[in-house]
């Protein structure tokens, strides 16, 4: 990868590979920086790219235990937010994230959060998704604001 390393996580029931998940940084967003600055930002977010159950394994716990390990693993880190792209219109899985501590954004909402070179942003890209964001570091929560008419959602320290 152009840009620090993908994860693949599985879980297994016996030899049969019940289901996986595969984070990477998000490339391109970090293309859309300057090069300098890109090395300094693939740990700031991680796009969860992958997450797949074998449907005779659904209902038991696997995705929210693998996606827990990889929130822990980017966590360890240092990343500060965690993000999947859902599609539009898919219901029942903004549901399934939303019940695991993630915000969904509006279409085109912007995520602006804190990085060690100022603050940065992300949206969707503006291609068929909404994102769902969870801020990783302790102490840190995502809160929806309202500036000039538009909302986006800024990851800030709990006061």
């Amino acid at each position: 990868m152009p840009y620090g390393h993908g994860r693949c996580l599985i879980a297994r029931i016996g030899d049969t590979v019940a289901g996986m998940v595969y984070t990477t940084p998000p490339i391109r967003w970090i293309e859309d920086h300057p090069p300098a600055q890109r090395a300094g930002l693939v740990r700031s977010l991680i796009e969860i790219e992958l997450l797949a159950v074998a449907e005779p394994h659904r209902g038991r716990g696997i995705a929210t235990a693998l996606l827990a390990t990889a929130e822990e693993t980017a966590r360890s880190a240092g990343s500060h937010l965690a993000f999947a792209k859902v599609r539009i219109g898919a219901f029942a899985t903004m549901r399934w994230y939303r019940k695991r501590g993630y915000t969904i954004a509006a279409q085109a909402e912007p995520v602006v959060f804190r990085t060690r070179s100022g603050f940065e942003s992300c949206d969707d890209g503006s291609d068929g998704y909404h994102l769902a964001v969870k801020a990783l570091q302790p102490g840190v929560v995502l809160r929806r604001r309202l500036e000039r008419g538009s909302s986006m959602l800024i990851a800030e320290r709990n006061a």
